[in-house]
């Protein structure tokens, strides 16, 4: 999407075009400076969550099989906002929280507690459905799914206050259906940023490091009718990509595996990997050899060995979670990974991988993420 056209879907909507566009920092430059935790805490290691029934944020503690809730938990919103995702910076400084119309920003202070950095959030004829944040710290993507187009923000790294740098739309494959933007990451290498378009299928964007520049030339995979890619991840030596692809039919719920060639371009390697119903999010562990995903359909948590990009399901998979189990995060210390669900009955589930069975995943405890049912929809970990 062109900038002019840009301006007249934002006048349409009320929103100034001017600030916007020009990338001047005052897009979302905090109106109140705190300086309590603006320098963050590395060392913590904090989960965040987006809890879409209640529009609040979380933030827990991650302790020995337990999660505890960080000073003030939950965090309210302003302006209304209803949030759909969360990003937290590279150098666990500050915590990002996009919805429709705004991203809002915490820093992060002692003991994982938060702190609004900016009184009224930013407008913009947008809503962010999903945000990640570049390998090197400097650049926050996030997927619009109002003009179905891609912003990237540079990041300031002193006051997390964020500069409109490229606002890019995509193409979509030939007889592709509508996009319904599910998921934007960038690979591990951060050379490359995948869309995962729902029935749409996906989109892959060159990206420059140097100057978080978005590239003109993109590789799009189409999806045959009845199939949805609901999210994305990609290993870490950003050779092979893994999508969370959903079916209607029984049965065709799972994982589909594709190796990352030149320009983007991938390559099949696994079809479908069956998981449970509805795939919604997918994890890959730190050590690249197993994966998971929070099947939304039947509230459930899969978990697959990996090898050379082919998946297997793991012993006693799929694992029991709450009711649509909707996102997955790993913490900090790799000891645990956290499934959160929208449905609650729990609102959160905590897992500890099996001593004794590689990459299972044993329960740890359930947890409530506020007012049970929260609506947790979205959740980030510290790095």
């Amino acid at each position: 999407m062109s900038k002019r056209v840009l301006a007249r879907v934002m006048a349409a909507a009320g929103v100034s075009a001017v600030a916007l566009l020009s990338g001047c920092s005052g897009f979302f430059v905090p109106e109140t400076t705190t300086t309590t935790g603006s320098t963050g805490t590395s060392s913590g290691d904090y989960v965040y969550i987006v809890n879409q029934t209640s529009d609040t944020l979380s933030g827990l503690v991650v302790g020995t099989s337990t999660l505890t809730g960080a000073t003030g938990s939950p965090y309210g919103l302003t302006q209304g906002l209803t949030p759909s995702s969360v990003a937290v910076t590279r150098a666990n400084t500050f915590v990002y929280v996009g919805g429709a119309g705004a991203i809002e920003f915490f820093s992060i202070g002692t003991g994982g507690a938060l702190t609004l950095q900016n009184s009224a959030a930013a407008s913009a004829a947008a809503n962010f459905v999903s945000m990640d944040t570049s390998p090197d710290g400097q650049w926050l993507l996030a997927l619009d799914s109002i003009t179905d187009s891609l912003y990237v923000f540079g990041i300031n790294s002193t006051t997390g206050a964020l500069t409109l740098t490229a606002q890019a739309s995509y193409s979509l494959a030939a007889n592709a259906n509508a996009a319904v933007p599910k998921m934007v990451r960038l690979s591990p290498n951060g050379a490359y940023v995948f869309l995962a378009l729902g029935a749409a299928g996906d989109v892959i964007l060159p990206f420059v490091t140097s100057n978080g520049s978005l590239g003109t030339t993109e590789q799009a995979l189409a999806l045959p009718s009845g199939f949805s890619d609901n999210a994305v991840a990609i290993d870490a030596n950003s050779a092979f990509v893994y999508f969370a692809r959903g079916g209607t039919n029984a049965g065709t719920s799972g994982v589909a595996s594709y190796s990352l060639g030149t320009g983007g371009l991938l390559t099949a390697v696994q079809t479908l990997a069956v998981s449970g119903d509805a795939p919604y999010s997918i994890l890959l562990d730190a050590t690249g050899t197993y994966a998971y995903t929070a099947n939304r359909g039947d509230g459930t948590v899969s978990g697959f060995s990996i090898a050379s990009g082919t998946l297997k399901a793991l012993t006693g998979s799929p694992y029991k979670s709450g009711t649509l189990a909707t996102a997955l995060v790993e913490d900090n210390s790799k000891k645990y990974v956290i499934a959160g669900a929208f449905g609650a009955s729990p609102d959160l589930t905590m897992y500890s991988f099996d001593t004794t069975t590689a990459g299972q995943l044993d329960s740890a405890g359930t947890f409530a993420s506020g007012t049970d049912p929260a609506g947790v929809f979205a959740l980030a970990a510290t790095h």
